[in-house]
């Protein structure tokens, strides 16, 4: 998967429209079909107090995980390539484990996911040719109970704020879509000081933060930052930022911003626009961050050496812990942490 800004989609028009039109005037909600060949995992459900059960557990039982911090803590990464296109989960606090569910239903050309604190998902889907759409999963389920089409024009990264609101950026119409907890229409449409926008994320303040990532080799790459219920950039910020693709904020309101093309995460402390901090070690193509509650961070080095991982960091260190994750990714361009920082 090449980096936000500059991908390349083989989808013919013709195909696309077919995948989202119900006939040749009106576009309609895409299919929720398996668009892949590879087999469903078990599905994972939500039991009581909020333990994470899958198809092979009885009720009353977790699986995999003993205790309720270890059963609620999961990685959802986004994967996609010509073959297949799914959302891989895996234990966020285990060495190098295996996938214990897929999601495949509802997908074409994934970029990035995003899940407020009930467990539901959002996945961005970029088909190309100004289309797209995100597939919303209720917790637990392998099959969309929606998607969203209204606003989305090419899809990249999402995230959702303190209010459980969805935050969309589409590179194709150049603009940042805000929807309203459980609504399909856009609230609002960010457009100022949106170039070529990439990561999104969210502070407690409820400041948003856009990544532009580089339209072209001589361009430049930077964050805008946008006060809560503004559309206007408050500040930007360039210093470290050479091509911004994912981008987080943990509970101290640092920033982590991934520049993909020179293999760094740099740190900025909330409300600075120098880094404090640069991440170098250890990955290769970093596309996407995400950090849990407390702190620890995950990055998705989607080239890494021997092939692309989800790469740990301790809280405040710039040297990956002891554990990633590599088996059963291929390309992977997201990823989503459970349960998230906000809301």
């Amino acid at each position: 998967m090449k980096a936000p800004g500059i991908r390349h989609f083989a989808l013919s028009t013709t195909m696309a429209a077919s995948f989202l039109c119900g006939c040749s005037t009106q576009r309609a909600v895409p299919t929720t079909g398996n668009t892949t060949s590879r087999t469903p995992s078990p599905q994972l459900s939500f039991g009581a107090n909020g333990q994470i059960l899958d198809g092979r557990t009885a009720p009353g039982r977790t699986s995999g995980w003993r205790n309720r911090e270890r059963a609620l803590a999961l990685l959802y990464v986004v994967q996609t390539d010509p073959g297949y296109s799914e959302v891989t989960v895996y234990p966020a606090h285990a060495r190098d484990p295996s996938p214990i569910q897929t999601i495949t239903k509802g997908l074409f050309e994934p970029i990035a996911d995003c899940i407020n604190g009930d467990g539901t998902l959002y996945v961005t889907n970029s088909p190309g040719n100004s289309l797209g759409w995100i597939s919303v999963y209720a917790p637990g389920e392998h099959k969309p109970s929606r998607m969203i089409t209204a606003g989305v024009n090419i899809p990249n990264y999402c995230a959702i704020d303190a209010q459980g609101n969805l935050w969309v950026t589409n590179d194709g119409s150049r603009t940042v879509t805000e929807y309203k907890a459980g609504s399909s229409r856009p609230h609002i449409a960010i457009t100022k000081g949106v170039t070529n926008p990439a990561g999104v994320a969210i502070d407690h303040s409820g400041n948003i933060y856009v990544a532009n990532y580089p339209t072209s080799s001589s361009s430049g790459s930077d964050i805008v930052v946008y006060a809560p219920g503004t559309k206007f950039p408050a500040r930007t910020i360039t210093d470290g930022v050479r091509s911004a693709a994912g981008i987080t904020i943990d509970s101290n309101g640092t920033l982590y911003v991934t520049n993909y093309l020179q293999s760094t995460v740099p740190k900025y402390l909330e409300g600075k626009r120098h880094p404090y901090q640069t991440i170098s070690q250890g990955i290769d193509a970093p596309i996407a961050v995400t950090v849990n509650k407390k702190g620890w961070l995950y990055v998705t080095d989607s080239a890494g050496s021997p092939g692309p991982a989800i790469v740990e960091f301790r809280p405040g260190s710039l040297i990956p812990s002891a554990r990633k994750i590599t088996k059963g990714l291929e390309n992977p361009d997201g990823s989503a942490y459970f349960p998230p920082l906000l809301p």
